[in-house]
């Protein structure tokens, strides 16, 4: 009798083994495609390859991995240095933190890009400017106000009326506050800006007593397949209300022609606005040109990013040389870059000449000396910075209030009577310092391939010859977690998904 009972014995042992490799593989593929607690945590510690977590490049402004303790990391030895992160399917929001070392920069910061012109989001990391500063402090709701002289006790009483006469920093903060320029006075002149710029651009300008009155011409390069549309928006910059939004439609060919089809243009006026600053978002792939600006506001100033595209590269009955641009900036940090050989030049800078002799490679210059000139030859240029940049000294302003002032890794501190921040210090683990920062997906920009660009930017580092040290990053990608309610249609879509793949 006893001998009957092993087969059968034997019998379960297998299918309860079955069964059970069978629930341990769906719980693996059913957790992997669809993360039912919404979280789904991935990371790269640099002692092997991630799956979704590339290298750090270029490698030019790295040192060699090392292992101490064993720690791995890699030294990063130049300000600027990149990685990417492959999304595996559709979340909301994504995560990322950085374990470091950074004895000696003073400020430290990663951002993700958020549109193919190369914006990035950028959020904190590490400010040692503000970790040691021994000023007096309130905090609140995220916020905090340091104070070289005690007079506030209320934050809020801060931030709904900051003083006028006295110099604030911001750090990650804004504080909203209405630009007035008293002496200013409309123009009965057009403001023309004829250069073509190619991609996204961000322009400031003033108005009083006047419409606000703004042509777009566009066209578009049609080197990439797809659509190529010119979205316009313009935001009050007080309280950032959108007060006008259109778009410029693709010239209707979406393939790869290289060719041109006529400008197409766009024409804004609007009447009865409140006196003050307005920001004009004019948002596109890098297939759009924009080629004409033409308006009757005379105060006109680019932020952030500028791509000039006059050069032969571009147009085929262009001469080389024949049309230079001049430019004013304010900026302390500019990065100027070329992608094809046309654009290789010498460009002057502050009376200082700065040649451009390699390819794909971002140029930089310190700008310690306040408002300077700048001259490209050639063009053909991707220009990065950090302050504002106009065509001509007499459309140049700053958009925000003389006695507010950006912190920056030069920024003296001492000078400053106030600083408002939303930036909270790293923690300390270890002896490595430990920051996260949150994304949100839908303002950031994935390539062909599904991927995020991130860059780690630590403005000045390369001049004081230290290193700052990263040991691990660790993304946490999330979405809302899956219920009896939303099951059947999440696996819908799954289905959905493998069947346009196949």
């Amino acid at each position: 009798m006893a001998d009957k009972k092993i087969p059968t014995i034997l019998l379960w042992i297998v299918k309860a083994i079955t069964i059970g490799a069978t629930l341990a593989l769906f719980g693996m593929v059913f957790n992997r495609y669809f993360v039912p607690f919404g979280k789904l945590d991935v990371t790269y510690d640099f002692s092997e390859d991630s799956e979704y977590i590339s290298h750090l490049d270029p490698w030019q402004r790295l040192l060699p991995l090392e292992e101490s303790n064993g720690d791995w990391f890699q030294g990063i030895k130049d300000g600027l240095v990149y990685f990417d992160v492959k999304i595996p399917r559709w979340f909301k929001a994504v995560t990322a933190e950085i374990t470091f070392q950074s004895p000696v920069s003073q400020i430290f910061e990663m951002g993700a890009r958020v549109n193919e012109a190369g914006g990035y989001l950028t959020k904190p990391l590490d400010n040692k400017l503000i970790d040691d500063l021994n000023w007096s402090k309130i905090e609140a709701d995220g916020i905090t106000l340091f104070q070289k002289n005690t007079k506030y006790t209320d934050i809020q009483i801060f931030i709904s009326k900051p003083p006028q006469n006295e110099l604030i920093g911001e750090y990650f903060y804004n504080l909203n506050v209405k630009k007035i320029i008293p002496d200013y006075i409309k123009s009965d002149q057009r403001t023309i800006i004829d250069r073509n710029l190619r991609g996204s651009h961000t322009i400031y300008t003033y108005l009083r007593d006047e419409d606000l009155n703004f042509s777009f011409d566009k066209f578009d390069l049609n080197r990439y397949a797809g659509p190529d549309i010119l979205k316009v928006e313009i935001i009050k910059q007080v309280n950032g209300e959108k007060i006008y939004s259109a778009e410029l439609p693709d010239d209707g060919i979406e393939g790869i022609t290289g060719s041109f089809q006529p400008d197409q243009d766009l024409s804004i006026k609007i009447p009865n606005l409140e006196e003050g600053v307005y920001r004009i978002e004019l948002k596109g792939n890098d297939d759009i040109v924009i080629s004409e600006i033409i308006t009757t506001q005379h105060l006109l100033v680019f932020s952030g990013n500028l791509f000039l595209i006059d050069n032969e590269e571009y147009f085929n009955d262009f001469t080389p040389g024949s049309k230079p641009t001049n430019l004013v900036t304010n900026a302390t940090i500019i990065t100027f870059k070329t992608s094809h050989p046309s654009g290789l030049q010498k460009i002057s800078v502050d009376s200082q000449f700065l040649e451009i002799n390699e390819l794909n490679r971002n140029f930089k210059y310190q700008n310690d000396s306040g408002i300077i000139g700048i001259n490209t030859p050639k063009n053909d240029l991707s220009i990065y910075f950090d302050g504002f940049i106009a065509f001509a000294e007499n459309q140049y302003f700053n958009p925000f209030p003389d006695n507010i002032i950006g912190i920056k890794n030069n920024t003296d501190i001492n000078s400053l009577d106030y600083l408002i921040t939303e930036y909270s210090p790293p923690n300390n683990e270890n002896g490595w310092l430990v920051k996260s920062n949150t994304f949100d997906l839908s303002q950031l920009s994935k390539d062909k391939n599904d991927n995020i660009r991130f860059r780690l930017s630590a403005p000045g580092l390369n001049e004081t010859g230290s290193v700052i040290k990263v040991s691990k990053i660790k993304i946490t990608y999330q979405k809302p977690t899956v219920t009896l309610r939303n099951l059947p249609s999440k696996v819908i879509n799954f289905i959905k998904r493998l069947l346009t793949k196949g």
